[in-house]
């Protein structure tokens, strides 16, 4: 991905091995990621809107990702990509994510979704 054009992900996941791994992928592709592990931090950060894309976990400790993707959260313009646990996570397409993958997930995955979610 080119520098000039990198986009700017919000990434949602309040496990430390996970974050890691994932910034480490998304940063490979020349992403600018920032951090948040719950609800609320999320929420915060999205307040400045200078996100391009959303990548969470299904479940945080503060409650399901679904919610930032809600009329009242300032999240909800960002195109999301959500990590399902398992099949069956309560959130998907229906509220608002345009993609949605299951961990483990590979680079190839993680580029498919960004694909998907941004039409980059």
């Amino acid at each position: 991905m080119d520098q000039s054009r990198a986009l700017h992900v919000l990434l949602v996941d309040h496990q430390d091995k996970t974050a890691r791994d994932l910034v480490g992928l998304l940063n490979t592709d020349g992403c600018r990621v920032s951090r948040a592990a719950t609800l609320a931090e999320a929420h915060e950060l999205c307040e400045d809107g200078r996100f391009d894309l959303l990548v969470t976990a299904s479940k945080l400790p503060d409650g399901p990702a679904c919610e930032l993707l809600d009329q009242n959260h300032a999240c909800k313009k960002i195109s999301g990509i959500l990590i399902e646990e398992k099949d069956g996570d309560a959130c998907k397409v229906s509220k608002g994510f345009r993609a949605h993958i299951r961990a483990p997930l590979t680079l190839l995955i993680l580029r498919k979704a960004i694909a998907q979610a941004t039409g980059v």
